[in-house]
């Protein structure tokens, strides 16, 4: 649920040279600093307010534009832990056991229950995943750091923070830095620590293709290749089959009808729409050759084992001057490649006129997007509760439906996980491909 966030810092009565502060931290009804105390609950803890406002600052670029990995919580890289969970701030004190990454247009939030840090019997209890709006996000962490510079303690501790916080306003402010800066961090880089050569080289595919484009590409593959990776990946969808999305998705309409709604919502609202504007029946399965018929591509495309050369780790769409574009599927199997292309053709709805589309297993907004588009639009809830009828879920049910509706097994149990069909312990996988919602795998969080 989107709502606002909120860093709340209040003076303490006493006498104070440390900087110590009374901080609460929420989002809308959802308070991050909840503890329990002694016996007591709280909302609000005694910390001091420079490393805080350290940890935002340093981290700034890579909390605002850097997504979390696709992998389970328990296999996240240290690096990134260090930049986006606040538990890390450590120095003696218990931090809210929250984690923060960024989205092109909202940043997001979980909080976990339980001890962190050393600072004595305290016990978090927020669980929650949210979200707020990024422009939001900015601007309240930008009032609390200059707040925060108010009262850090006078003398060299407070003299570093507001040196490192005027060049933070001076990246922000030359788009040229922050382009530079918002690269590195969807790479997966502290600023000056990525190749030279690979920003470089972005910074140049930005402008050809897109910011957008560019940096959704980048957070499918991070790190010192993201750049040579996504120029192989346009080299070879040069050569790959045409479709032509434009019919089917044109007259989806997405943003004016729920330009507000989370990205799962509007995955699913299009695939609706596609279905109804080409009179599809919700409890009818996509075959290949329907399929093949929205995209305007041949039905040999979906067929069969495939085996590309050079291994691409996503795959990848890029238009031409009439309007099509070349679709290059990376997936080995009918069933992956069908949910590849029916992601293709959510992309089309989600842009409309994007010149180069990935679609990868990253957890940006555009991508769970593409993964909700699919999953509703070849397993429809309506269809998949019909299919199901009278059955008792066990998986030789979802194994048959897997059959019915032509998709992948996971497809199935995420859609039954969504719509409170299944417990979220048969999703029986930990990946994100062929996923939709970015709640339906908050393992992943």
């Amino acid at each position: 649920m989107m709502g606002d966030f909120e860093i709340r810092l209040n003076e303490l009565p006493e006498p104070n040279p440390d900087g110590i502060v009374q901080l609460g931290m929420d989002l809308d009804n959802v308070v991050f600093t909840k503890v329990l105390r002694d016996n007591i609950t709280d909302t609000s803890l005694r910390v001091p307010v420079a490393p805080l406002a350290f940890w935002f600052a340093e981290n700034w670029w890579r909390l605002r534009w850097e997504t979390k990995p696709s992998l389970d919580p328990e296999f996240w890289p240290d690096d990134w832990l260090m930049a986006h969970k606040m538990a890390s701030i450590g120095e003696g004190h218990a931090w809210p056991n929250l984690t923060i990454w960024g989205g092109d247009k909202s940043v997001y939030f979980v909080s976990r229950s339980g001890p962190t840090g050393i600072g004595g019997p305290v016990y978090f209890l927020t669980n929650a995943l949210t979200y707020t709006a990024a422009d939001q996000f900015e601007t309240e962490v930008q009032g609390f750091l200059h707040k925060a510079l108010e009262l850090a303690p006078a003398g060299d501790l407070r003299d570093d923070l507001a040196e490192f916080l005027y060049v933070l306003n001076q990246e922000r402010a030359d788009p040229a830095i922050a382009q530079w800066r918002r690269l590195e961090a969807t790479s997966g880089f502290n600023p000056d620590k990525a190749p030279e050569a690979t920003i470089e080289r972005l910074c140049d595919l930005e402008r050809e293709f897109g910011a957008g484009n560019v940096s959704d590409a980048v957070a499918g593959a991070p790190g010192a290749e993201a750049a040579s990776i996504l120029d192989t990946a346009l080299a070879e969808v040069s050569r790959a089959p045409i479709a032509n999305f434009s019919d089917a998705a044109s007259k989806v309409n997405l943003r004016q009808h729920i330009s507000a709604e989370s990205p799962w919502q509007m995955g699913e609202f299009a695939a609706r729409k596609v279905r109804d504007l080409n009179q599809i029946d919700s409890n009818r399965p996509i075959r290949n050759k329907l399929l093949s018929d929205l995209c305007q591509v041949s039905a040999h495309t979906l067929k069969g084992r495939y085996k590309l050369e050079p291994k691409l780790p996503y795959a990848i769409c890029k238009s031409r001057d009439n309007g099509s574009s070349h679709v290059l599927l990376n997936a080995r199997y009918t069933q992956d490649r069908r949910f590849q292309l029916a992601r293709a053709l959510g992309d089309a709805a989600w842009t409309n006129d994007a010149r180069m589309a990935t679609l990868s297993n990253a957890t940006t907004e555009r991508q769970q997007y593409q993964r909700a588009f699919a999953a509703s639009l070849l397993c429809p809830e309506i269809g998949l509760r019909e299919f199901l009828d009278g059955s008792t879920n066990s998986d030789e049910d979802i194994a048959a439906a897997s059959r019915h509706f032509h998709v992948n097994e996971k497809t199935v149990r995420t859609v039954m996980v969504n719509k409170g069909m299944i417990g979220r312990h048969r999703l029986s996988f930990s990946q994100y491909e062929d996923t939709g919602r970015e709640d339906a795998v908050e393992a992943a969080a």
